[in-house]
């Protein structure tokens, strides 16, 4: 009994939760997703952000095992400039798949 009562209350604190984010912001759906697609400039300013804090980890952590700054360097540049190239076709192309996403 005061399991099923436990999780009525709760349910609706999630709901009331929620709903009153929904309304504060109507860009946001119930479940707090954004329903807008994004540019192509935030695709690639997301990508150079992430790439760049990954390039820096790869460079240490590359300079540990070989012990040469410059190798560590060299492998991390060539290897996110690829993945660059990677993420943003990536990106774009779950842009346009519509499973998953929360139609208004």
């Amino acid at each position: 009994m005061w399991k099923i009562v436990g999780i009525r209350f709760l349910t609706l604190i999630h709901f009331k939760q929620y709903s009153w984010s929904y309304f504060k912001n109507p860009m946001m759906t119930w479940y707090g997703v954004d329903t807008m697609s994004e540019t192509r400039k935030r695709t690639v300013v997301r990508m150079i952000s992430y790439r760049l804090t990954a390039w820096l980890f790869t460079i240490f952590w590359t300079y540990l095992f070989t012990g040469n700054l410059s190798k560590a360097t060299g492998f991390s540049t060539l290897l996110h400039i690829l993945l660059s190239f990677d993420y943003y076709i990536h990106e774009r192309i779950w842009l346009k798949i519509k499973w998953g996403k929360i139609l208004d």
